[in-house]
């Protein structure tokens, strides 16, 4: 499994979506879910990262600036790959097992993915040219809660779409044509349980759950969706992925550090 920082991991709400939340989020490594929507500043019109509308460009992330902390983490993250250079896997090739135990747990570290929770219509050729620049073996990423119309676009621009699943979507749109499946509650209690959520992975897609928190659900909802993840195994699917506002304590969580 893999825990995605809801708005990068934050410690205070004034935190959410801002460069040290993000950067603090890859450092730790985790994923990431964060939102975008275009801005106009100076005549021209620029991708930032941002949940709400934007009247001000002061204090705001740029798309671009998000790209580069990613490229930035991937490279600190495996220090032994220049860019333009052999992958980590060929470096290590059939010593893999004889190596991995002198090396450094950073450079070894899973795959950090990135959610793109769109905001506005109109920026996919923008969000398409911007994060094709991540390397996708090491930050794979993928786009969604667009509407229907937009992730026709996104689709025809190949870029990878989520498409949702909920107690009022229990028809995903397009799902033959989503990578995955962005599954959400807005209920006091969950209306899933593992057989449908397990039902997507047996379907080959990539899901990530969104934790009860993200929708101010008590501690006891949030407790009770985690301890169903673990109970039913999700938590070793190497395609599941879990959103939440509290990361550090998922980890903690899953790996029975309480």
């Amino acid at each position: 499994m893999q825990i995605l920082s809801h708005r990068g991991f934050w410690h205070t709400p004034k935190e959410k979506n801002s460069r040290a939340a993000i950067q603090r989020s890859f450092k730790e490594g985790f994923g990431l879910e964060t939102d975008v929507r275009d801005l106009l500043f100076e005549g021209e019109s620029q991708i930032v990262v941002s949940h709400d509308p934007v009247t001000s460009h002061e204090d705001v992330l740029t798309c671009r600036e998000l790209v580069n902390i990613a490229r930035r983490h991937s490279v600190d993250a495996h220090p032994y790959r220049e860019e333009g250079g052999p992958r980590l896997a060929q470096f290590v090739g059939d010593v893999g097992e004889m190596v991995a135990p002198y090396v450094s747990s950073n450079i070894l570290r899973a795959p950090a993915p990135i959610a793109i929770n769109v905001k506005a219509d109109g920026l996919a050729p923008q969000v398409a040219q911007l994060m094709s620049e991540l390397d996708s073996d090491q930050t794979p990423w993928f786009a969604f809660d667009m509407s229907v119309p937009e992730m026709v676009r996104y689709l025809d621009l190949g870029i990878p779409v989520f498409t949702r699943l909920s107690e009022t979507e229990m028809v995903p749109p397009l799902y033959d044509h989503a990578q995955g499946v962005w599954v959400d509650s807005f209920m006091k209690m969950p209306w899933y349980d593992v057989g449908v959520l397990q039902r997507q992975l047996d379907r080959r897609k990539n899901v990530c759950l969104v934790s009860p928190e993200l929708h101010g659900h008590p501690d006891e909802t949030r407790e009770f969706v985690w301890s169903m993840i673990l109970k039913g195994g999700l938590a070793e699917a190497e395609n599941f992925m879990l959103c939440t506002d509290f990361p550090q304590h998922a980890r903690e969580f899953f790996r029975g550090e309480r």
